[in-house]
């Protein structure tokens, strides 16, 4: 809740040196002339604003959280990967005495040197 108050605060203050700013410099070139040129400038510096606004709000946060899901998932998969070297494969074994089909099923769930890359896929090895 801080943080969001000193971003309104921050947000405010950057609003109100703005329009101070631009009160200056309406006192400083007092003539039509340069009030039409300001005019068209502040229109052109507001449309920029929205543009670049929407550039990074739009395309740069998305890439930034396409790269932060992309290092999450990495390193679950990592953490799952040192869950099964550590306890996985002698878990696995725990629960297949358990299992009273393994018999039955064995061959097609250990691996050999026959299997085709499509065996590892499925689970099966080819007839």
């Amino acid at each position: 809740m801080n943080s969001r108050r000193s971003e309104l605060l921050v947000l405010i203050a950057l609003i109100v040196s703005g329009v101070a700013l631009y009160a200056v410099r309406w006192g400083i070139f007092a003539t039509p002339e340069y009030h039409s040129e300001m005019w068209r400038f502040l229109i052109g510096d507001v449309a920029f604003l929205l543009l670049q606004v929407a550039i990074v709000t739009l395309l740069i946060d998305r890439i930034l959280r396409v790269r932060e899901k992309r290092a999450m998932l990495q390193k679950l998969n990592m953490v799952i990967g040192a869950f099964f070297s550590e306890v996985g494969t002698e878990l696995l074994g725990r629960l297949a005495v358990a299992d009273s089909a393994l018999g039955e099923v064995r061959d097609e769930l250990v691996p050999t040197a026959k299997w085709q890359p499509a065996d590892y896929a499925c689970g099966r090895r080819s007839p």
